[in-house]
């Protein structure tokens, strides 16, 4: 034996039936975004919450995927450091301009957490690091050599990925980044 351990993945009931519609809700409202700023359309002060439930349902995809491998308390404590973490290094960022330079949020003033950054930022950090665990986890499992069957959420934390990314992308193109 090689010492190399297998992940497990459970089948959670309550997870098995939430998982698929939030996911396609997340993707309903991902391209809802893309429409909407493909088209260059200016919503209404009362519309806005589409582009609001965009972080909210990728940060409820992402954690649900996690429930397959990790219990709901070490989840919500991922959710938690990794969300605190984001929000200090942008809050940091905000204030002196490191480590990414000066940066501006313009809906800042408008949704403000504790002042610094918008509250979508907290969410944001933990959808792109988390599913880049997941990333990696699968791409770990692809090149091990190992033969096993490939686990059954694999899939679904590669489209986590490529949503959080489509978020990144969104999310950039709001701030014309890059």
């Amino acid at each position: 034996m090689r010492g190399d351990t297998e992940r497990i993945e459970v089948i959670v009931p309550e997870v098995e039936f939430w998982q698929k519609p939030v996911f396609i809700t997340f993707l309903l409202v991902w391209l809802a975004n893309v429409i909407i700023s493909g088209f260059g359309i200016k919503l209404p002060a009362d519309g806005l919450w589409v582009e609001g439930l965009l972080p909210v349902t990728a940060l409820a995809t992402t954690l649900l995927s996690q429930r397959r491998v990790l219990p709901w308390q070490n989840i919500l404590a991922m959710a938690a450091i990794i969300g605190v973490f984001g929000y200090s290094v942008m809050a940091v960022c905000v204030r002196t301009g490191l480590p990414f330079g000066p940066l501006v949020f313009l809906d800042a003033e408008a949704n403000p957490l504790f002042d610094a950054v918008p509250w979508w930022i907290p969410a944001v950090w933990v959808v792109l690091l988390v599913n880049a665990r997941g990333v990696a986890f699968s791409a770990a499992d692809c090149h091990s050599g190992l033969e096993h069957q490939q686990a059954p959420g694999s899939r679904g934390a590669i489209l986590s990925a490529a949503g959080g990314l489509g978020l990144a992308d969104h999310l950039a193109g709001d701030f014309q980044l890059g």
